[in-house]
């Protein structure tokens, strides 16, 4: 049976603006397990960056957890992420648990060298011999298929961005951490170097054994790298499962509006449709499903009582978060008329 490394439990983060209050979670619960690689999709402002510097408890200023828990399983022992005071954070972040942003150029000091990177991230978790600091750099350089000696002595700004990005996963491996939190790694890279990261990760996961958890906007990243996949929408979770089941028998009206708008490279052809409108206001509490509006499925129970996540019978670890759930929902949305349906 899979151990679980992280517990998230009825979790709720808001945004403070000057006017109002941003619900960028409402009430997130999910469990990842010790080994696995899990995705977080979803359409822009859904929610999963959110949930990603939460883990970490990186959140801007402007925020506030207003619920839950995070558990971190170390061992034989749980620590609540939230109620860690700040130098024990410092010693679970890059340590434990490390989290490599999106664009691999912010993630660097721009005046500093890499080696001087690799030094400064080793010296404040206690290493002291520069010798074996830099020697352990070159290594994961090397593994990553970098010249580790040209780009020790370089500056993040001579480096192209498939470099970048590759230097920041050796740095992110360099203390071993026992999970890795990557958002949109791929973003910004040409398609060959996108291959040429997806490959890389694939070995460095199976070379170093850690809990992978990464957020994305592309389906077909989430296909190639995860085992189970998270679809949240408008800072909730709707539908969480096995890869396989949640691409071939999605249950949620928008993961299979997600899938319909991907265009496939195999297998007969299908018409690509997206899916109309915009997500909802996060601003406002919803009373019903935050999906409704754009829904071709919905129906009266759905504009006032919201879904909860529910087992789907006959597939393990599958939950669905829809009052109209079913192993035909993708035929239901491909045959449906999303513009007329979302005008009525």
């Amino acid at each position: 049976m899979a151990t679980k490394h992280i517990i998230v439990e009825d979790l709720s983060v808001e945004y403070l603006g000057p006017t109002k209050k941003i619900y960028a979670l409402q009430h997130v619960s999910l469990e990842i397990y010790r080994g696995e690689s899990i995705a977080l999709v979803g359409e822009s402002g859904c929610g999963k960056s959110t949930l990603g510097v939460a883990f970490i408890r990186l959140l801007p200023v402007n925020s506030r957890i207003t619920s839950g828990r995070i558990r971190f399983v170390d061992g034989s022992r749980e620590i609540n992420i939230l109620e860690l005071s700040q130098s024990e954070l410092q010693k679970i972040r890059w340590s434990k648990i490390v989290m490599m942003a999106q664009g691999a150029l912010n993630a660097f000091n721009p005046v500093m060298r890499i080696k001087d990177h690799f030094i400064d991230t080793a010296y404040s978790h206690g290493w002291k011999n520069k010798t074996e600091v830099l020697k352990k750099a070159r290594y994961l350089l090397e593994r990553v298929h970098l010249d580790s000696e040209r780009v020790l002595n370089s500056f993040p700004h001579e480096l192209s961005g498939g470099m970048r990005q590759r230097v920041l996963l050796s740095l992110g491996l360099f203390l071993n951490p026992e999970v890795v939190i990557l958002d949109e790694p791929t973003t910004a890279l040409d398609i060959l170097t996108q291959r040429n990261i997806i490959e890389l990760l694939k070995e460095l996961k199976k070379e170093f054994n850690f809990t992978l958890i990464f957020i994305t906007h592309d389906l077909s990243l989430a296909a190639e790298l995860a085992d189970r996949v998270a679809v949240m929408y408008a800072g909730k979770i709707v539908e969480v499962g096995d890869v396989y089941n949640i691409f071939g028998t999605p249950y949620h009206p928008y993961t299979a509006g997600l899938i319909t708008s991907t265009p496939k490279l195999r297998g007969k052809s299908t018409e690509i449709t997206s899916i109309p409108g915009s997500p909802p206001n996060l601003s406002e509490i919803f009373k019903g499903c935050p999906f409704y509006e754009r829904c071709p499925l919905r129906s009266s129970v759905c504009l006032n009582t919201p879904p909860t996540l529910t087992f789907v019978d006959g597939q393990e670890g599958h939950f669905v978060a829809c009052h109209h759930a079913s192993k035909d929902t993708l035929s239901k949305i491909r045959q449906s008329d999303w513009l007329s349906t979302i005008q009525k």
